[in-house]
């Protein structure tokens, strides 16, 4: 029987070329500037999915596992969309458009 999940962890599956790729990205960033908090984050990051990640095939692809706790979701999701803005700019801006929906419900339920 495999281990228990722990409590409040989330599981992630990646393949392995994912896997990769996010391990780069991290690398890249924990090397980027020593001294900053998010540098030092991306090297926790990085070694805790080299440490405790495990390999597995699924599917006849070969994957990894590893759990992260809501106090490495939050930065890892700023890191991702720090490497996405260098690597993958926005052709439209989106920054208008978040939470219209809940404004424009405001307003009416205000009577505006």
């Amino acid at each position: 029987m495999g281990k228990k999940m722990p409590e409040n962890a989330m599981p992630v599956y990646l393949s392995a070329n994912h896997a990769n790729s996010l391990l780069a990205a991290l690398d890249m960033i924990a090397a980027a500037d020593a001294g900053n908090q998010l540098s030092e984050t991306a090297g926790r990051l990085k070694e805790k999915i080299l440490r405790h990640g495990r390999t597995f095939r699924a599917q006849g692809e070969d994957s990894v596992s590893i759990y992260f706790f809501p106090s490495e979701v939050i930065p890892l999701i700023k890191i991702l969309a720090l490497i996405l803005s260098v690597q993958m700019p926005a052709e439209k801006d989106y920054y208008p458009m978040i939470g219209r929906a809940n404004r424009k419900e405001n307003s009416h339920a205000e009577g505006n």
